[in-house]
Order: structure tokens, then sequence, then C-alpha cells
């Protein structure tokens, strides 16, 4: 048995009616579905399941086995079985978000392909965020004039319409692009509204479109009103250049800490040595550690270790023990 599959003749479907073909307690099965089922890292559409002006029950999760769509369902009231006539309803606001974060990173990979030959390996789209990872990290130049140049495609108000090869779907934006999908899109760009990245994470680019994408960029130019009054700035254009100083003293800060450590750790271990004792032909260190910091006390012990030596730390005041190792043991660091 084989669903049919209602969104890959009209994404606009979010009312239909079918026939059950199996039914459980939280499974369903019909002939025919419009819910598209998680795949090609799209998440599924939920809704709901009615029969006359009775809830039967709602929809969850969609999945897809083989060519059998999987209704998984809450079911509310009354009990479904092999043969009934169910109409069921899409939830449309998840949907059509669903259509337009799809159309739109169709239009921003193939942006992205274009001007930096750099390819889209996934994308992930939910209610959220979309999410588009490529294949290499990418800079922040790079993400805004691909950003700019999916507006301008989505301005131009390109037909969105779907071709069939057999069982393979193909999406085509106008003369834009041609990409296999089985996905949700929009009918025209113009009904994505603003692209907005509000996020790049090396090779992950998160975006919003529309209204949740103006409101994304209302909320980052508050930020940058806010980061240009806590820096005391001219202007936020200032902001890059002066947290890229900010980050580059802190950078220094971090590598003067590390070589104090570094050099804490070296004069502890000299001193350590300096206290060595033969005690029935084992070698007992003794060794103050309770004015250092855990990590810096650990460093100690296992620049000891790394020098040949097998350790089994004391302590006598209960404190924690910083490493065991009693096999073969040819030194004793006691803690005071």
């Amino acid at each position: 048995m084989k669903t049919i599959l209602l969104h890959l003749q009209d994404d606009y479907t979010w009312k239909f009616q079918a026939k059950v073909v199996s039914a459980s307690r939280d499974n369903l099965v019909l002939d025919r579905t419009a819910f598209y089922p998680t795949g090609g890292h799209q998440a599924c559409d939920l809704g709901r399941i009615v029969r006359g002006a009775e809830v039967i029950g709602r929809v969850i999760d969609v999945t897809k086995t083989g060519p059998v769509v999987n209704h998984k369902i809450d079911l509310i009231s009354g009990s479904l079985a092999e043969g009934d006539d169910v109409e069921c309803e899409i939830d449309w606001e998840r949907r059509y978000c669903h259509m337009r974060l799809h159309t739109a990173q169709h239009i921003f990979s193939k942006c992205f392909l274009a001007k930096f030959e750099i390819d889209t390996w996934r994308s992930d789209l939910s209610v959220e965020t979309g999410l588009i990872v490529l294949d290499v990290p990418v800079t922040t130049s790079q993400v805004v004039v691909a950003e700019s140049e999916t507006n301008e495609v989505i301005q131009r108000g390109l037909e969105v319409h779907r071709v069939m090869r057999g069982d393979r779907a193909f999406v085509c934006i106008g003369e834009f692009s041609q990409d296999e999908c089985a996905g949700t899109h929009v009918r025209d760009t113009s009904e994505i509204g603003v692209f907005k990245v509000y996020r790049i994470d090396e090779k992950k680019v998160y975006y919003q479109v529309g209204g949740r994408a103006i409101d994304v960029a209302f909320r980052m130019a508050n930020c940058s009103l806010e980061a240009d009054k806590l820096l005391g700035l001219d202007g936020f254009q200032q902001i890059p250049g002066k947290l890229s100083h900010i980050m580059g003293e802190f950078a220094a800060q971090q590598r003067t800490i590390n070589e104090l450590q570094e050099r804490t750790t070296q004069l502890q271990v000299e001193k350590a040595l300096a206290t060595s004792q033969q005690a029935e032909g084992i070698e007992v260190l003794s060794l103050d550690l309770s004015h250092l910091h855990s990590k810096t006390a650990k460093r100690v012990i296992s620049s000891l270790h790394e020098e040949g030596r097998v350790i089994l730390c004391i302590a006598d005041n209960n404190s924690e023990l910083v490493k065991i190792s009693p096999a073969h043991l040819t030194s004793v660091v006691i803690l005071p």
C-alpha cells in the first residue's frame, strides 16, 4: 500500500478527507494525506483528525516508512477503525512558516554557491528557526553579500512550482534555480517577505523570514545601540572594531596567565623534587599545594608523573586525592 502525498500536488492543501487504512491507539495510516512527514531536514506538519463536529485526535508526529505515511495521534475521543472516513486539518501557520523558510533556504544556498562557490551541506527547518549548514566555515562579509542577494531575488516575485519526474520531485524558482526536493514551498518568492540572518557559527547560518525576520532585525539593532552605549562609542559601526580590540587584549591576557601557570607548575615540581627522600626503596616527596588552584595542583602532580614516577598521592587532612596510581609504586607525594 502506498500513501498518496497530497502536498506534492498542492502545498496549500491544509484540509482534506481520507479513508483510514489502519489504526491503533496512537498511530494512523490513511489512504491519502497532506501532512508532510519529517524528512529532508524539514520538520513534519501537525494538526488534527475530525469526524463531523467531533475532534478525534491531534496529530503530534508524522513519519514515512517506505511508501507509507504514519500519523502519530493523541486520541481525544471516540475511536478509529479501518474503512472510516475522516477529515484532517493541518496547522496552517506551522505549515506556511515551513514553506517560506524552505523556499528562502533554496534561494540563499543558490546565491552562496553562485557567488562564493560554497555549497550547502544540509539545512534544518522548524517553526523556531531556519538553519543552513555550508560545506566550509564562512565569513560575516560573505553572509552579508548572500543575504542581500537573497532579498533581491525574493523581491522579484518569482513563480515557484514543482515538476514531477516519475517519483522524483523538483522545485523550480523561476529561471533562478531548479533542485530536487519533496519539501513544501510557497508559490511566489514575494510571500517569503524579508530574509534575515541573525547568527553565524562557522559553517552554520541561522535565519528567519517575514515578520519574525523583522523582529530579529529590530532586536539586533537595539542590541547594537546598547552595546554602542556600554562601549562608549560614537556609532554602532565602531562596535566590530572595538570588540576585536577587546578580544585581542583578552587573548593576550590569557596567554600571560597560561605562561604564569606553567611557571608556577615548574617551580612547584622543582620544590617537590628538592624534598626527595628514600624510605624502604620508595621515593617520598613532601608538597604543599593548599595555596594553589585545584587545576594548578593537578598539573603539578601530572608533571611529576610524566617524569617517569608512578604517583600515589596521600592527603592527611581529608582533602581530595589528586591522583592515585598504586601499581609499580616508585614515589609517594604527601600533601599537608
